[in-house]
């Protein structure tokens, strides 16, 4: 089974390597391993998470239920990302990757989203009441 985290890594790093700007990794995962997904990223930068997001993963965490460890995600961030040939504001790659659209960095909704994902290991299906529930907007200072 191809690792999903370890191609987003790759492409993290040829990103790195070749800091034109031109390069666009276009993943293409087989479906035995990410779901038959195809998605496409712009070059990624690793993100420090701001303090906020600290505080939309513990309303997460209350809300679902669910305890997790919010230190072990690692965070990236691209000008556009691109699933199944579509714009979206993010996505989450087992076991521990969030990638976000630059423009959503600071929507509560999407991020914690995603946070979602990772807090349910990907396991919650979209129409699971969580998804509206528990990922409301808040604001940057914080909030439901």
């Amino acid at each position: 089974m191809i690792d999903c985290v370890s191609i987003l890594n790759s492409a993290r790093s040829a990103a790195r390597r070749w800091r034109s700007g031109i390069l666009v990794a276009l993943l293409v995962v087989s479906s035995a391993a990410c779901d038959s997904t195809l998605f496409e990223l712009s070059p990624l930068r690793e993100l420090t998470p701001p303090p906020i997001y600290r505080v939309w993963w513990h309303n997460l965490e209350t809300c679902v239920g669910i305890q997790g460890r919010f230190g072990e995600i690692r965070w990236f961030t691209g000008d556009q990302v691109t699933l199944n040939g579509e714009d979206v504001f993010g996505i989450w790659a087992a076991p521990n990757t969030i990638v976000l659209e630059q423009f959503y960095l600071t929507s509560a909704p999407a991020v914690k989203h995603e946070m979602l994902h990772h807090l349910t290991g990907g396991v919650m299906p979209h129409s699971h009441p969580a998804f509206t529930d528990c990922t409301a907007a808040a604001s940057l200072a914080g909030g439901p």
